[in-house]
């Protein structure tokens, strides 16, 4: 018969106290294991939650980009509409000058009457085209600024 050799040599008081001993080791093993899955699994969804705020941010900074670049469009626009008040301006001007000096003669009559046209032209048309444009592009930032908001909600839901 085979002898079992027992490394335990315990005496008649020690089997109680030695086997609470190994009762709490292995509930201590067992918390770690425990820990070592929850850390393996929160392992595998923090890199998830990183992927998916960046994802969110990158969002947002494209949407940073295009109210920018609507706000750099309006900034020319209004610039558009301060030089065509200038030409307009400066067209009235040279009609005045040349109504008081010589308009009498025939082909400045012609020159005074083409100045106005494009006064009108400039006045009626080019300059609401252009203040058109601008309240396109403010309606525009207006929804790229709501979109902008929405993703940053889920942003913060995801880093909270």
């Amino acid at each position: 018969m085979p002898v079992q050799d027992n490394d335990d040599k315990r005496t008649a008081d020690q089997p109680a106290v030695e086997a609470e001993e190994l009762r709490r080791k292995q509930a201590q093993s067992r918390e770690q294991q425990q820990d070592e899955t929850s850390v393996q699994k929160s392992g595998k969804l923090l890199p998830l939650l990183n992927a998916k705020a960046e994802h969110h941010q990158s969002r947002i900074d494209s949407l940073d980009e295009k109210i920018a670049n609507q706000t750099d469009k309006i900034g020319h626009n209004k610039a558009k509409i301060e030089a065509l008040s200038a030409k307009a301006d400066k067209l009235e001007d040279t009609n005045r000058m040349l109504k008081a000096t010589i308009g009498n003669l025939p082909g400045i009559g012609a020159v005074i009457a083409l100045n106005e046209k494009r006064i009108q032209a400039i006045r009626e048309e080019k300059i609401p085209e252009r203040q058109q444009k601008i309240d396109q592009g403010w309606k525009k930032i207006d929804k790229f600024t709501v979109k902008r908001d929405r993703i940053e909600h889920k942003l913060n839901r995801v880093i909270a």
